[in-house]
C-alpha cells in the first residue's frame, strides 16, 4: 500500500475518512490507488455542503482480488448505514 498518497487523500478529504472502522481498516494496494483516489475525487466533485459531512468510508481493502469498498452515509443522528 502507498501510505503516502493514503495519507495526501485523508489531508484532502479529511470527511471521507473520519469515521473508517479501525478494526476494519484501510488497505488500498498499489494497484488499486489511482481508482480509489479518481474516486475520492469524484465524490469530493458530486458532494455539497452537508452532504460531505453525510459521507464516510467505513472499509477499503481488496478481497479475493476486488475491490471491497465499504461507505457509510449518515442516516439520521450519529447513526449509518454500510452500504
Amino acid at each position: 500500500m502507498n501510505e503516502n498518497e493514503l495519507e495526501r487523500l485523508k489531508q484532502l478529504y479529511p470527511y471521507q475518512f473520519a469515521r473508517v472502522i479501525d478494526e476494519w481498516g484501510m488497505s488500498v494496494e498499489p494497484g488499486w490507488m489511482t481508482i480509489f483516489s479518481e474516486t475520492c475525487a469524484a465524490i469530493d466533485a458530486a458532494l455539497t455542503g452537508h452532504r460531505k459531512e453525510n459521507f464516510s468510508w467505513r472499509q477499503v481493502k481488496e478481497k479475493i482480488g476486488r475491490a471491497a469498498d465499504v461507505l457509510g452515509l449518515a442516516m439520521g443522528g450519529n447513526r449509518y448505514q454500510s452500504l
